[in-house]
Formats: C-alpha cells, sequence, structure tokens
C-alpha cells in the first residue's frame, strides 16, 4: 500500500507530455542535423559567392533559431531520464543521442563563428581571394562532415552501433580530418 501511494505521488509529480522524451528527443536530434547542415552549406555558398546581400540576414536568423532547436534537445535530455530506468536498450540510445547531441553543439559553436563572419563580411579583394582559394575545400569539408553527422545521428536510433557502423564511422572520421588538413593546405 505504501508502494502504491509513492507511485500515485511520483506519477502526479511527472508531466504526461514527458512520457515520450527519448521520441522526441530522437526527431528534435534530426530537426537539429537538418539545420546545422543546412545553415553551413549556405553560409560556405554565401562567403564563396564574393558579394554581400540579403542572404547574410536570413542566415542570421536561421543560426539564431538554431539555439532556440538545442534548447528543446537539452530540455529532453533533461527531463527524460527517468524513462530508461529498467530498460537498457533506452539507456543507451539516450546515452548514444545525448552524446550525439554534445557533438552537435561542438558544430553550433562554429556556426556561430560562421554567423559573425557572414554579418561582418566585406568581401574586399583580399578575402575573396582568400575564398575563391579556400571555397572548395570549405564546401567538401562541410559535405563530409554533414554526411558524418547524419550516420553518427541513424548509428544512434536504435542505441546499438554495430561493427559495420563503428567502421563507417571511423573511415568518415578519418575522411573530415583529410578534409580539414586540405583547407589548411589550401589556406597556406
Amino acid at each position: 500500500t505504501l508502494v502504491g501511494a509513492a507511485v500515485a505521488v511520483l506519477a502526479t509529480l511527472i508531466p504526461r507530455s514527458n512520457l515520450r522524451n527519448l521520441d522526441e528527443l530522437f526527431s528534435d536530434a534530426i530537426v537539429v542535423t537538418d539545420s546545422l547542415v543546412s545553415v553551413w552549406r549556405e553560409a560556405t555558398e554565401y562567403l564563396c559567392s564574393g558579394e554581400r546581400s540579403a542572404a547574410r540576414l536570413r542566415l542570421e536568423s536561421r543560426i539564431d533559431s538554431l539555439e532556440l532547436l538545442a534548447t528543446a534537445v537539452k530540455r529532453n535530455l533533461d527531463g527524460g531520464w527517468w524513462e530508461v530506468l529498467g530498460r537498457p536498450r533506452a539507456r543507451r540510445r539516450r546515452d548514444l543521442l545525448a552524446l550525439y547531441h554534445a557533438n552537435a553543439e561542438s558544430v553550433q559553436e562554429v556556426i556561430a563563428i560562421i554567423k559573425f563572419s557572414v554579418l561582418t563580411e566585406q568581401f574586399s579583394a583580399g578575402q575573396q581571394h582568400f575564398f575563391g582559394v579556400t571555397g572548395k575545400a570549405m564546401q567538401i569539408l562541410v559535405k563530409e562532415t554533414s554526411i558524418l553527422m547524419w550516420l553518427c545521428l541513424q548509428a544512434s536510433e536504435d542505441g546499438v552501433i554495430d561493427d559495420w557502423e563503428k567502421d563507417e564511422i571511423q573511415m568518415l572520421v578519418d575522411s573530415v580530418h583529410e578534409r580539414q588538413d586540405q583547407l589548411q593546405d589550401a589556406y597556406l
């Protein structure tokens, strides 16, 4: 009777809307990934375009909305911990999604720096030369990183990262590192 009363009290304290936080977390991660990938691609295209335009204001707005999306994901991470109690596979899925979100946040920090560049870029001759020399390498890096992000998110969906997923992720990580080196070489 005491245990039943404790469960009843606990049930009144836990909001019903959070009963599917794990599913919401994955859905939010899809939206965040799609937004990060498209904003990063569009910002790179804008910087490589060679001219200042209203596109910078659209990018600013989209980058600002990413912060709201990240807040929603963080809320689901913080609010849904109890959903995985006694469910090891769900716990692994949540842990993988939390790790994915932490890495997506680091990409979002890069996007914040890109936002500054997009808003302040004057497209001087020197800057146009810089983007002319590094633009292709930047675009390839964005593409490879985007593929890696989607693969990592997909691998975390079921809470189990299979050996073939590990191999593919490692291959893409190595490729992203190569692309970073190519970007640095283009810059130097």
